[in-house]
């Protein structure tokens, strides 16, 4: 079943009738206007920054773009897209286009992940916070492939939701947009993972483990050029010599000393989510003090905004735990990739980013939506 067809599922698949279409059609319109609004708005007005320049060196502008550009483990996809984009115009607005554009895609397909997972007015609650995210808003406007992995991550995971509850025949979209989430950027594997741990038993019980098997072997196959290019790296960088464990080693040992992990940026990585960057200490800020000492200053802010938050969150994980199978996937896709990030930095391979687990935003989103649905309405509300 084509992803953009499914039933209004909910609740493990039970279909809902909590919202005409003709008003969630109406709705999602204006959201994805507003959207592009937010984010093509003044996306030339900044010169490119420090990170864009990677990303640029990376799509080897002007040259040829051959076996080399899969050494680029970051995202050899939006490194290529980037490449030929710029064939046709090197400005800022053009080479951030693409993250524009990933961004405001992403807003319907977090309406149909919503809408299965929970109905049709957790989708358009979700749909709604995803077009005004600031953290969404931030990354469709960077010549960085954070943005297309949302997008990516998003579309997985609602191929996904639909082989492993709704029980449709995603598997060829589920390997497509996986396979391609990875070559945008490598953390889509801790999704995979996610995806893994949370159907293996539901798969089991539909007799379909054998046909998962199947698309995550298409998958390795289809991304034998990219493990190819990790491994080069990790020979190249000597990955191996410099494992520590982060706690235990001196900080001169450490890749960014003790910003490399801190437990703070497991909060900091939620809150960031929710309010992006600008909202309390700012990334200077943590990166040349203690992210504590930074916290501090902003308490009368940040408090009140992360109580709300935790709120929000906990009501809707609540409800779509209640749900069944909504609550494990909120789980699977929030922890594993947080342990993975968490233990690469304690191994001191790579710092702490809160980037690094974007791949986890979508589901956030539903269960903050879900959180608001899941308050108290007026009679006759929508």
């Amino acid at each position: 079943m084509s992803l953009l067809t499914s039933q209004d599922a909910g609740r493990d698949g039970a279909v809902t009738t909590d919202v005409t279409t003709t008003t969630a059609r109406v709705v999602m319109v204006l959201l994805v206007l507003l959207g592009a609004f937010l984010r093509f708005y003044r996306l030339g007005a900044q010169s490119l920054w420090v990170d864009e320049l990677l990303t640029i060196s990376a799509a080897n502008i002007g040259g040829t773009l051959g076996r080399e550009a899969l050494s680029n483990i970051q995202g050899p996809l939006h490194a290529a897209l980037i490449h030929f984009i710029a064939k046709l115009s090197t400005s800022e607005v053009a080479l951030r286009g693409l993250s524009a554009l990933a961004g405001t895609a992403t807003i319907p397909v977090i309406y149909l992940l919503g809408r299965d997972m929970a109905g049709r007015r957790t989708g358009l609650v979700a749909a709604t916070l995803i077009t005004v995210s600031p953290f969404a808003v931030w990354y469709s406007q960077e010549v960085r492939n954070y943005s297309l992995l949302i997008f990516l991550a998003s579309l997985s995971t609602l191929a996904a939701w639909r082989i492993m509850v709704a029980g449709t025949r995603s598997w060829r979209s589920y390997a497509v947009t996986m396979t391609l989430a990875l070559y945008s950027n490598l953390s889509a594997a801790f999704l995979w993972l996610a995806h893994a741990l949370f159907g293996v038993g539901r798969l089991a019980r539909m007799h379909r483990v054998m046909k998962w098997a199947a698309t995550c072997v298409v998958i390795g196959l289809l991304t034998v050029p990219l493990m190819m290019a990790l491994a080069n790296w990790v020979e190249a960088d000597d990955v191996g010599d410099r494992v520590v464990v982060a706690p235990l080693a001196d900080e001169a040992q450490l890749l960014r000393g003790d910003t490399t992990f801190s437990p703070m940026a497991i909060p900091y990585s939620l809150f960031t989510m929710v309010y992006g960057y600008s909202l309390g200490p700012g990334a200077a800020e943590l990166h040349t003090g203690s992210p504590l000492a930074a916290f501090t200053g902003h308490l009368w802010l940040v408090v009140p905004a992360a109580l709300l938050a935790v709120v929000g969150f906990l009501l809707g994980f609540v409800r779509l735990f209640r749900d069944g199978a909504a609550g494990r996937l909120v789980v699977s896709v929030i922890v594993v990739p947080f342990l993975a990030a968490t233990a690469l930095a304690l191994l001191n391979i790579k710092p702490f980013n809160v980037r690094y687990v974007a791949v986890m935003l979508p589901v956030v989103v539903i269960t903050m939506a879900a959180g608001v649905v899941s308050l108290p309405r007026s009679r006759g509300a929508w």
